[in-house]
């Protein structure tokens, strides 16, 4: 289980099964947040196991990377 954080207001805002899962639920929150407040608008993010340890961020840019390459 994946656990995507907003650190700026320390807030879950989702649990997903799979890595995949949770960068595209990033994607779309920062998509929600640029429409409502601005496009300049930001939220620092972290994604941690259930058990609260940190997923490496190379995992996370890996993912990012091949969803932007499936489309």
């Amino acid at each position: 289980m994946i656990e995507l954080w907003d650190t700026f207001n320390n807030t879950l805002i989702n649990r997903s099964r799979t890595i995949q899962t949770a960068v595209i639920k990033q994607m779309k929150h920062i998509n929600k947040v640029k429409k409502a407040n601005g496009q300049n608008s930001y939220v620092t993010y972290s994604f941690k196991y259930a058990n609260g340890i940190s997923v490496c961020p190379d995992l996370v840019i890996e993912t990012k990377m091949n969803i932007f390459n499936e489309n």
